[in-house]
């Protein structure tokens, strides 16, 4: 097992050496998560780009195939904005569903306790 991590680190060194941009690091130097991060983070800011121009372009679609209907515009501006707000705000509605479902999971429980439990009667403790 060892020689195979040897041989891990040996071809990622050679590989470093001879290609260095295929071992890519962040700007500190500090390695690939950090570097992924980066592009990841980059990525987010393109989607949300691409999520307004996809909204404004779907609500002038919409306008164009409707022949300038103001019924279709409103509601495709209403889709349009509903979709880039969830495109915005996708970190908060994930914390929001989270605590929602975390707060699901409280209940109480009825229990009847049949040494005090009469007939024609109803104990509820929790």
């Amino acid at each position: 097992m060892s020689t195979l991590f040897n041989l891990t680190q040996e071809v990622s060194t050679q590989l470093a050496l001879v290609h260095p941009m295929a071992v890519p690091a962040a700007a500190g130097g500090t390695g690939i998560l950090d570097w992924l991060t980066n592009k990841l983070t980059d990525l987010q800011a393109v989607f949300r780009l691409l999520s307004v121009v996809g909204g404004m372009g779907f609500v002038i679609w919409q306008g164009i195939q409707s022949r300038g209907a103001m019924a279709r515009i409103i509601i495709a501006g209403i889709a349009a904005g509903i979709f880039i707000w969830i495109v915005w705000n996708v970190t908060k509605l994930q914390a929001r569903v989270g605590s929602e479902v975390n707060a699901s999971g409280t209940y109480s429980q009825l229990v009847a306790h049949p040494s005090t439990h009469q007939p024609g009667t109803r104990l509820i403790s929790n």
